[in-house]
Parts: C-alpha cells; sequence; structure tokens
C-alpha cells in the first residue's frame, strides 16, 4: 500500500494484534472444553508405555522405504554417471529434465543427488 502512512499501518497492527489475541482466546477455550469433555490432547501420554517401539518401527519403515526408492533409482543414476555426467548438480538436473521425482516426489537438487549417493555409498 504505497498511500498508506504511519497512522494507516498503526491502525492495521492494531487489529492484527486484536485478531491474534482473538484467534488464541478463541481456540484456548475449545481446548478447554475439549479437556473438561474428558479428551486427551497430544499424540504421548505418560500411558503409553510403548511409544519408543513405535517410534523406532516407523523409523524403520522411513528407512526401508528410502532404501527400496534408492535401489530402484541407482540404475538411473549409474546410467547417468556412465555417460559422462559426474557433478551432483549435473546429475540432478538432467533427472529433473527426465522427468524423475524425488523420494518425496518433488524435484531434484545437488543435496538431494549426494544425499541418495550417501545412503548407497555411491557415486
Amino acid at each position: 500500500m504505497p498511500q498508506a502512512n504511519e497512522l494507516t499501518i498503526h491502525i492495521m497492527a492494531a487489529v492484527a494484534e486484536q485478531e491474534r489475541k482473538t484467534i488464541s482466546a478463541r481456540t484456548s477455550a475449545a481446548l478447554q472444553a475439549k479437556i473438561r469433555a474428558g479428551a486427551k490432547l497430544g499424540l504421548s501420554s505418560p500411558a503409553r508405555t510403548d511409544a519408543k517401539e513405535v517410534s523406532a518401527k516407523g523409523v524403520e519403515a522411513f528407512k526401508e522405504n528410502a532404501d527400496t526408492f534408492a535401489n530402484k533409482m541407482k540404475p538411473v543414476i549409474d546410467g547417468l554417471r556412465s555417460s559422462g555426467i559426474e557433478s551432483y548438480a549435473a546429475l540432478a538436473k538432467m533427472l529433473n529434465q527426465n522427468g524423475f521425482k524425488s523420494a518425496r516426489g518433488g524435484n531434484w537438487y545437488a543435496s538431494t543427488v549426494r544425499n541418495f549417493c550417501v545412503r548407497l555409498e555411491a557415486c
């Protein structure tokens, strides 16, 4: 807003601060109502004794998925490297140009390729 002056900005800041306070109060009231109704909030519970085991299983599943993806992509990276493409940035560029998505479905970057190589102890 190029026409805004100090007064306009001050009023807008005051309105934003009041909205923040209103949202906070509504959220707190809703959480307190849920607690009074007997709901347990949060992911961890002192009564849960297997939280570490469950977390370890999740980490293991994540690692297995990453290893599976890495083993699937290894021949592609090896093929690019055998054609003379060596740098992580150049490999990422070629993977993106050829429509390959990273493990999370996004673009490849030099750091993504490096992490991939570290996982497989390759490159």
